[in-house]
């Protein structure tokens, strides 16, 4: 969500329509998550309505202030707490998807989970708009040296498989560990993220059980900076998912020209535009087959799918959105209230 909202309102900013855009933030302690020399100035409002309130507010992570807006949008990143297997209660259904009824436009990150939004909530069409996003300009293919220093400073091998992001169900990392032990590839796969002892724990436990706690590198979170060199040293990016709203990382990875494994019939599918191998990711025995598949694709099908990958902008996910504002500014613009348009962020 912060990287949303943040490549949004560069690319908002870069605009003919910047003078009208204004980001705002719940709390004071995330103006410098978003502090950038990109991005417009941000403010903190509070929980009490701005003397000139916005005539748009666009919630961009699921949080909208105390106050109402003449008009409001509301970007959904996924409906994972809500899916259907979890048999979420009607009552808890309606708390987690408040922000949602209660915009007047509902922007939603794929066409696959504005499909998913229509099918558990009763919002009509007209109500929503799929946007997909885009691929910042820095992911682009490292050079040789820039992989050799970072392949050195974390103790990286020349070949390995990779996997971004937390401990949830929704990631599949079991799975996908089961998958690579019985896959007979030599490639190590390196875990990469934010966790915990406990995590970690768990993690080497189901390595352990599957025999291949050996060939299991961790690798603590890397900066944003070091992020694309990662994904350029990489053999494969592997991203079974069993649920995800978009999947950013692939597009990145396609970006700086590393292989793709993800899942077929998910949201996932719709990003990569049929330029990644595509597994079920319920199957240990599917995963794993995807893995011999991933690292040996061909240099051709790699540069099909960087230009898949970097042929949206963020500058094209702006002009979409501010299509969105266009429209609202139509029903909501008032000669006496200046316009604006809020966005936040958890």
């Amino acid at each position: 969500m912060a990287r949303y909202t943040s490549c949004l309102l560069a690319a908002l900013s870069r605009s003919s329509n910047s003078n009208v855009v204004r980001p705002w933030v719940p709390y004071r302690r995330m103006l410098g998550l978003l502090k950038s020399p990109e991005l417009l100035p941000i403010r903190f409002f509070g929980s009490k309505r701005p003397r000139f309130g916005p005539d748009v507010f666009h919630a961009t992570a699921c949080v909208f202030p105390d106050w109402k807006s003449p008009f409001e949008i509301a970007t959904v990143h996924d409906l994972y707490a809500i899916r259907e297997e979890l048999n979420v209660a009607a009552d808890e259904i309606r708390r987690r998807t408040e922000y949602i009824h209660r915009a007047d436009r509902v922007i939603c990150v794929s066409r696959h989970t504005r499909a998913h939004l229509h099918a558990l909530l009763d919002i009509p069409e007209s109500r929503t708009v799929a946007i997909p996003l885009a691929v910042h300009e820095r992911f682009k293919p490292a050079t040789v040296d820039e992989q050799v220093r970072l392949r050195r400073r974390y103790g990286l091998p020349t070949e390995f498989l990779l996997f971004l992001g937390r401990y949830r169900y929704n990631k599949n990392l079991d799975r996908l560990i089961k998958a690579h032990a019985v896959s007979g590839t030599q490639v190590p796969l390196y875990i990469v993220g934010a966790y915990n002892k406990l995590e970690h724990d768990m993690v080497m436990k189901v390595a352990a059980e599957a025999r291949c706690a050996t060939t299991i590198g961790w690798l603590k979170a890397v900066s944003e900076s070091e992020l694309p060199t990662l994904l350029s040293s990489a053999s494969a990016l592997c991203m079974p998912s069993t649920f995800e709203g978009f999947g950013l990382p692939i597009v990145e990875a396609m970006a700086c020209g590393t292989p793709v494994l993800t899942s077929a019939g998910r949201a996932t599918e719709e990003t990569a535009g049929g330029h990644a191998v595509l597994v079920d990711p319920e199957s240990i025995e599917s995963i794993a087959e995807g893995l011999g598949r991933v690292i040996e694709m061909t240099v051709a099908r790699r540069t099909l799918a960087r230009q898949h990958a970097v042929r949206r902008t963020w500058d094209d996910v702006a002009a979409e959105t501010w299509q969105v504002y266009a429209d609202a500014l139509q029903t909501s613009r008032s000669e006496s209230s200046p316009v604006y348009v809020g966005a936040t962020m958890r």
